[in-house]
Order: C-alpha cells, then sequence, then structure tokens
C-alpha cells in the first residue's frame, strides 16, 4: 500500500484477483494509524454484539431465506422487505403482501403440502395449482385483470418464477421518476389486494370473478388512499413552513475572528466504486481562501464523506493554517469525531482517529454539523470530483462553475481563475 497516496499498490497481484475482490480492496480506506485490528459486530450501529442485535440477525435469516419447495430454498434481498412497507398502501395491504413475500397464505399448494386439503388445483380455473404466483398473474381471469388496468401490462408466463422475483424486477425499473415509481407500486399493491379478495369471495362465496370489477375497484381504492395521503402531507408542510420564507440555517454563515471555516463533503454513485470529495475554505468576510476537489475510490456515501474530512484538515494543515472549524452535512461523521459513537461510524474509525491525529498539530479545532442548504458550496465542488480524473485545487480563485453557489450564499466572492493545479 502507498500510505502518502492512501491507496493500494495491487499491480503485482491484480491477475491473480476477480474484478470483484480488486474493487473491495481498493474500496478499503487506507489509514497512517497503526491501530490493532479489532472484531467488528456489523448488525447494529454501534458494531458492538449485544442480546437483541443477535436476537433481531437470527430473526432476519429466518425471515429473509424463504423455502419454495421441500429441497429447495432461494434468498430475498432485504431491501425488498423494506420496500414493501414503504409502499404508500394501507397497513393490511402491506402486511398481505409481506405474507405473500413469507409463502404464508392460505393457498391451495400450501394447504395441500401442509396436508390440510387434498387437492392442489386452483379452484377456479381447474387446472393448475394454486400457488402465490397462480393466484396473482397466472391464473387466466388475473391476466385480465393486469392487461386491463391502468398499466397495460400482459403477463409473462415463463418470466414469472416467484413472487419475489418479480416484486424485485418492478423495485429495479430504471428511467422512470420517484413519483411515478410510488404511484406504480401503490397500484399493484391494491392491484393484488383487490384479486385476493376476489379469490377468497370465490372460495367462500361462490362470487364469480369479475376482472372489470376487480380493475375499476383497485383503481378507486388507489386514488382514495393516494390522494388522501397526499393531501394530508401537504397540509402538514404549509403549516411547518411559511410561504416565501427562507428556514434558519440554508445559508452558510462566517465564523468570527480569525478562524477559517473549512466546508466538506462527499459524493458517491451508488452500486459503484466511484467517489467525489470536494474542500471549500472561507475566512470571517466569507472571502475564498483555498478550495479543492478529487476523484475517490470508495463503496458507500458514509466512507465518502469521512475520506472528505480527512481531505480538509490534510489540505489545511499542508496551508498553515492554525484555527479553523470543520464543517460538514454528514451528522454520522461529525459525531463520531466529536466522539459519539453510533449510526454505523465503525465503518469509519480508521479514517477518524487519522483526522483526530493530524488535528493535534493545529492550534484549534471545533467540528460543526450544518444542514445540507449551508454546505452548498462544499457539495458542489464534491460533483466535480465525482467527474474528474485528478485532485484540483484552487489557491485563490474558486472555478467558474462555483461562483453562483458562493454568490447565493450573499457573501462576496473573487471572480473566477482557470488555473488549477494539481
Amino acid at each position: 500500500m502507498d500510505k502518502h497516496n492512501h491507496t493500494w499498490i495491487l499491480d503485482g497481484i491484480s491477475t491473480l484477483l476477480n474484478r470483484e475482490t480488486l474493487d473491495r480492496i481498493r474500496c478499503t480506506p487506507v489509514s497512517l494509524t497503526n491501530l490493532a485490528d479489532k472484531l467488528v459486530w456489523p448488525w447494529n450501529t454501534v458494531g458492538t454484539y449485544t442480546v437483541k442485535s443477535g436476537y433481531h440477525r437470527f430473526h432476519a435469516r429466518l425471515h429473509t431465506i424463504i423455502p419454495t419447495h421441500s429441497f429447495s430454498s432461494h434468498f430475498i434481498p432485504e431491501f425488498v422487505w423494506k420496500s414493501v412497507w414503504k409502499i404508500k398502501a394501507l397497513p393490511k395491504i402491506k402486511h398481505f403482501l409481506w405474507r405473500a413475500l413469507s409463502c404464508s397464505l392460505s393457498t391451495r399448494l400450501a394447504l395441500f403440502r401442509r396436508k390440510i386439503v387434498s387437492n392442489p388445483i386452483c379452484p377456479i380455473c381447474e387446472c393448475y395449482e394454486e400457488s402465490i404466483e397462480h393466484i396473482l398473474f397466472l391464473c387466466p381471469w388475473t391476466q385480465l385483470v393486469w392487461f386491463g388496468s391502468e398499466l397495460s401490462y400482459r403477463i409473462d408466463l415463463q418470466g414469472i418464477t416467484s413472487f419475489d422475483r418479480w416484486l424485485e424486477g418492478i423495485l429495479l425499473i430504471p428511467g422512470i421518476t420517484k413519483a411515478d415509481h410510488n404511484h406504480c407500486l401503490s397500484l399493484i399493491s391494491f392491484i393484488c389486494w383487490e384479486i385476493w379478495k376476489t379469490r377468497c369471495r370465490f372460495v367462500f362465496e361462490g362470487t364469480t370473478p369479475d376482472p372489470s370489477r376487480v380493475i375499476v375497484s383497485a383503481r378507486e381504492a388507489c386514488t382514495e388512499f393516494v390522494g388522501a395521503t397526499a393531501f394530508d402531507g401537504e397540509l402538514m408542510a404549509t403549516q411547518a413552513l411559511p410561504s416565501n420564507s427562507i428556514s434558519r440555517g440554508t445559508q452558510w454563515s462566517p465564523p468570527t475572528g480569525n478562524i477559517l471555516k473549512v466546508n466538506f463533503d462527499g459524493a458517491w454513485i451508488p452500486g459503484s466504486c466511484t467517489g467525489g470529495i470536494g474542500v471549500v475554505i472561507r475566512d470571517f468576510n466569507g472571502v475564498w481562501c483555498g478550495g479543492l476537489s478529487s476523484p475517490l475510490i470508495c463503496d458507500s456515501a458514509l466512507v465518502a464523506e469521512a475520506a472528505a474530512g480527512l481531505c480538509a484538515i490534510t489540505f489545511a494543515k499542508e496551508r498553515g493554517m492554525g484555527k479553523i472549524i470543520l464543517e460538514s452535512d454528514c451528522k454520522v461523521v461529525i459525531d463520531a469525531l466529536c466522539g459519539r459513537i453510533g449510526n454505523n461510524s465503525w465503518i469509519i474509525a480508521p479514517i477518524i482517529d487519522e483526522i483526530h491525529n493530524l488535528s493535534l498539530g493545529l492550534d484549534a479545532v471545533a467540528w460543526n454539523w450544518v444542514p445540507r442548504g449551508a454546505n452548498r458550496a462544499a457539495h458542489a465542488v464534491a460533483s466535480i470530483g465525482l467527474r474528474a480524473m485528478e485532485l484540483k485545487s484552487w489557491v485563490t480563485r474558486p472555478p467558474l462553475s462555483l461562483v453562483g453557489v458562493l454568490n447565493s450564499d450573499g457573501l462576496p466572492c473573487p471572480p473566477q481563475d482557470g488555473n488549477t493545479s494539481s
């Protein structure tokens, strides 16, 4: 490893390891401190084992490995379980979806496997085994429901293997807005619920399933629920924030006296090893005193935020700044720097220790958390680092793309200078 540049030297072993392993090594932070390795329990926020966290971990494993047959099982990703409870739908519908994922609905196939009924065949079509997938998607009348709904969804009979795999595919659909995605999930949940209710009415009351009735009921119920919850959220927001007002703390505030304020931020592209860091330094008049951006290899936003803090204090120390305030909008990093361990801060423990070691050589250091609005300049510089190929530093003048952000803080900003040093 190259401790000076905080990088790994992998040329000698790159041909012996696969891409995933190499990426994991590159994303592991390199620290200058010589701390002994220690065991960490990764399933709670503080990294220390407790009986409670052990119980919850054991309980989660029981509910994420779901048997599909008596001789096989498959793993359901944790984000699928969490996404079910975030769907904008009635609690009973979310509970129904959870039961469907857990294979705990009383389908004919499930009852047959428990030797409660003698026939696993669907009572409606009388052609196939009544599994969860058959009830919700594959039965001929439910195919009409999906195609006739506003989704116009044509069921791929060969593509549906299990309900959780289908739902996972829906959750990962690319290229649509968050609002459209939330509406789609809400409508899907209401359609599944109405299909199940109609099936149960056929079994217990003998009523014939009517696809058009199910479509109308699901659409009306979804529209009513989403409309009611959207109105409540809009009313709460209106009461909390008066119109034409700016909430306190949304702008950068200058330090006092001869202290310099160092704002830092990290950026990360989810699901990748690509990150960026940004640092901005200003004095009590809001005058630019330096800044930098740099690309970063990391595997989480938290590591990017901590690495930005390390870069910030290193940059300030190299420029001979004695009294500084390190400011960030990442509360986990600031809490860890202030000695408040939690929220998975054990992941960045080596970086935090190195920041503390570097701070010993300064006259005075303070850590301060601010909302995102008061850290916009550092956030903009981190975005530059995300796209950069190498470290860029601006000693006396900010880049052109940052001038508008600095001016929006209500403080003076020097003109842009295109010269950078790396």
